[in-house]
């Protein structure tokens, strides 16, 4: 199979299960995989059941979102502690 228009065969790969939980959860090679895999340098295969990938990304995604509102509640409270020791409203970065 050939990319449009570079004219360069994809590599077709075979992505396990294990591969693809351990590229959205730690840094490595796994997560290397995946990376080639969003810049379309691999042509996509999935194992057995397709729908395993779209629960697995879903799951990521809500435990990204409740860790991102964990977070912001932290700032929220070191903001005020600030405001508090300072005497002062911090000033919000970004």
């Amino acid at each position: 199979m050939h990319e449009s228009g570079r004219g360069r065969a994809k590599v077709r790969a075979v992505i396990d299960t294990n591969v693809f939980v351990a590229g959205l959860y730690w840094q490595g090679g796994a997560r290397e995989c995946l990376v080639r895999f969003a810049r379309r340098e691999f042509q996509w295969f999935s194992e057995k059941k397709a729908g395993v990938l779209d629960e697995l990304a879903a799951e990521r995604a809500s435990l990204l979102e409740k860790e991102s509102a964990e977070l912001e509640k932290q700032a929220q409270r070191l903001a005020a502690e600030i405001e508090e020791l300072a005497g002062e409203t911090p000033v919000r970065i970004g």
